[in-house]
């Protein structure tokens, strides 16, 4: 209300699944309907994890910079505030992509325009210097990426720790273009006549293969599961 943004005075506030690194909710005002996201500064975890909360900013200059390249493929940005960010509602008629393969759907033309819209982030992004210093967030993709799944995954790979330990600090100086940095299929919504990408608050000026990396990886993925509960 303090920001203006509510037209009526009783919204209605539904908490909506999102992860463990922000809280979600969808508002409806009146005949209104949009979503507001707020990032944590504690993880919803067992371990205590925390991560700056200067990745919900990071999060939303990432949709409107992907909003310029491709308008449909990111959720509309409403609104930003102190700390929060509201944007367009995607309504019903979508698929989650990862759902939909776990279910045995597999949709060669989604992964192909999945494909191509990393792409074009990365190759508009590239060695664009105003851009990596808008989004210098290493700090929190060190954080939530590379502390979490390389240094911690090595510390419990005695065997495998300086190979783990060598890639942290590779990526940790490496910056050539605007990463996602959660780029899967659970975040990536598709109706009939759009692919939407979701839940961008890793967002850093990195090295773009680590989203082609994380994608592969969720779609191999896949594909053992497939194997080892269908046998396909």
């Amino acid at each position: 209300k303090a920001d203006h943004l509510l037209e009526t005075e009783s919204p209605l506030l539904k908490p909506l699944s999102g992860g463990v690194s922000s809280d979600i909710y969808l508002v409806q005002d009146g005949y209104r309907k949009f979503v507001v996201k707020q990032a944590l500064e504690k993880l919803k975890v067992e371990a205590d994890w925390f991560a700056d909360t200067s990745r919900n900013e990071a999060e939303r200059k990432y949709i409107e910079y992907v909003g310029r390249i491709s308008p449909e493929s990111v959720p509309r940005v409403i609104f930003a505030g102190d700390g929060y960010f509201a944007m367009e509602y995607l309504g019903e008629g979508f698929v989650n992509w990862k759902q939909a393969m776990l279910a045995g759907r597999f949709e060669v033309d989604w992964a192909a325009k999945a494909g191509k819209l990393l792409g074009d982030i990365h190759r508009t992004s590239q060695g664009d210097s105003k851009l990596a210093a808008e989004f210098s967030n290493m700090e929190s993709f060190w954080q939530l990426r590379i502390d979490p799944y390389l240094v911690t995954t090595g510390s419990k790979h005695p065997d495998l720790k300086k190979r783990f330990e060598e890639e942290a600090e590779r990526l940790r100086t490496e910056a050539s273009a605007l990463v996602h940095g959660d780029f899967s299929p659970k975040n990536i919504l598709v109706s009939q006549d759009r692919l939407v990408l979701l839940d961008c608050e890793v967002a850093c000026y990195a090295d773009p293969a680590f989203d082609l990396a994380f994608l592969f990886t969720h779609l191999f993925l896949k594909v053992l599961y497939h194997k080892q509960h269908f046998g396909e």
